[in-house]
């Protein structure tokens, strides 16, 4: 034990003590300028980086936003450090789950260009089913249900008709062609096709030029609406439409639930974190104030005070 007696607390005594205080409370920083992270604090650690890296992620982009939370908050202890960093994890994990949902609507749209892949590749072998055939010689090859076999085998035949009919040779087999194909009651084009087709045939010699060249306009236009109805139905079925393309966003996966709601999780932790720091603020301001100290906060106390009301 001391055998030596305290000095007595005078009032210059008093004053010594406080401005020895002042002078020790550390280096002060300029107004605005960064504050510098404690150290290991400016990145991930190394186990962590790695696992950054193997999701395709920068560990440094991490380590820019930890070291911009900083700046904002300015922590000046060990303790508003850790919630500092853990606000970075937060932001960085729930700008990760955007990714994910990302990621996910660019995997459903690859499925479904591999599923449409696979439709046109089957869609280019596809012929007339038995079935389809005798629906064909009952109510006509073009008043059948749409498929590829029947686009397919339309477009054949009005063009092997159509190159007859260029050579002069038209014949009764045409004509037979051309009846699978309307069937028993066809339309008012077809049906004048047919008859300058059997004109054709039946009377050669009074088949003139310009029965030859309606001949040829009459072909020409069963092939194009043919040609552009098969492509509609190649649109429909085999080509990935704006429609789909948006009903991928759709929320109706047990992903997208999950997502949602981890979403709302990270929501609710970051608010939570960000009034605990700013909580930080307010009771460093008050103390600095109370000392008579300038606060060196980055926030100016108009947005402190708007925060305080939200």
């Amino acid at each position: 034990m001391s055998l030596r007696n305290p000095p007595t607390r005078s009032a210059a005594l008093v004053a010594a003590n406080r401005q020895n205080a002042q002078r020790s409370t550390g280096p002060r920083l300029p107004a605005g300028r960064p504050r510098a992270l404690p150290p290991g604090r400016n990145a991930a650690p190394p186990a962590a980086r790695e696992t950054l890296r193997a999701l395709g992620e920068d560990p440094e982009e991490l380590s820019r936003l930890h070291r911009r939370l900083a700046d904002a908050y300015q922590p000046h202890d060990p303790l508003w450090a850790k919630q500092v960093e853990d606000l970075a994890y937060l932001y960085w994990r729930r700008a990760r789950l955007d990714r994910a949902r990302d990621a996910l609507l660019r995997r459903e749209l690859e499925l479904l260009e591999v599923e449409k892949h696979e439709q046109r590749r089957t869609f280019e072998q596809t012929t007339l089913d038995p079935i389809e055939e005798v629906s064909a010689r009952q109510v006509g090859l073009a008043n059948l249900a749409d498929s590829p076999g029947k686009f397919r085998r339309l477009l054949t035949s009005l063009r092997d008709v159509l190159a007859d009919a260029d050579q002069a040779q038209l014949s009764a087999k045409d004509l037979d062609v051309l009846a699978g194909i309307f069937g028993k009651e066809p339309p008012e084009d077809p049906l004048r096709l047919l008859a300058l087709v059997d004109q054709s045939v039946s009377s050669p010699g009074a088949f003139r030029e310009e029965d030859r060249l309606q001949l040829r306009r009459l072909l020409e236009e069963e092939i194009l609406r043919a040609e552009e109805a098969f492509d509609l139905y190649q649109q429909h079925h085999l080509e990935v439409t704006a429609a789909q393309r948006q009903a991928l966003a759709a929320p109706t996966r047990k992903e997208w639930a999950l997502i949602i709601r981890q979403e709302n999780v990270l929501d609710r932790a970051i608010d939570r974190k960000v009034r605990l720091l700013l909580s930080f603020r307010r009771a460093h301001r008050r103390e600095a104030e109370r000392r008579g100290v300038p606060p060196r906060d980055s926030l100016s106390e108009k947005e402190t005070s708007g925060s305080e009301k939200q």
